[in-house]
């Protein structure tokens, strides 16, 4: 299994275990960016590099729509989960990490999503689950 964590500065990055092959790219890390390097070191480490705000008021009807439609129950969260990797498949920059001086960019996105597991007690507690290949139209559920 490859953890898979998400950086600010390096976009989502998955790291693989010795026997696995994943499909990648490798392209030399541009001596510009050194610059931007230094000035995220100076700042907090556990710094909030950017926010957004997606307005999803009309999702739900939407989503609707496709359930009556397919007859598939489709969550949120799922929903949520593929327009993310969608928006990385268009965007391959935010699927790059740095590996000494190079850039290792991955052809597949892999997303880090945390859902709720309940204990025996009724305790509820996040979890984190991989969906590989979340980029692929052909996937359909999260969990």
């Amino acid at each position: 299994m490859r953890p898979t964590f998400l950086n600010p500065l390096r976009g989502i990055v998955c790291l693989a275990t010795s026997k696995e092959k994943i499909a990648h790219r490798e392209t030399p890390w541009p001596i510009l960016r050194n610059v931007l390097v230094m000035f995220f070191e100076r700042q907090r480490p556990h710094a909030i590099r950017a926010t957004i705000e997606v307005d999803v008021t009309s999702t739900p009807a939407r989503i609707s729509a496709l359930q009556r439609e397919t007859r598939i129950a489709l969550p949120f969260h799922v929903f949520a989960v593929y327009c993310i990797a969608q928006a990385i498949s268009a965007n391959p920059e935010f699927n790059t990490y740095r590996r000494r001086d190079k850039l290792i960019t991955f052809d597949d996105v892999d997303i880090l999503s945390p859902l709720d597991k309940r204990l025996p007690g009724g305790t509820r507690i996040p979890v984190g689950h991989i969906v590989r290949g979340a980029s692929s139209s052909a996937r359909r559920s999260s969990a």
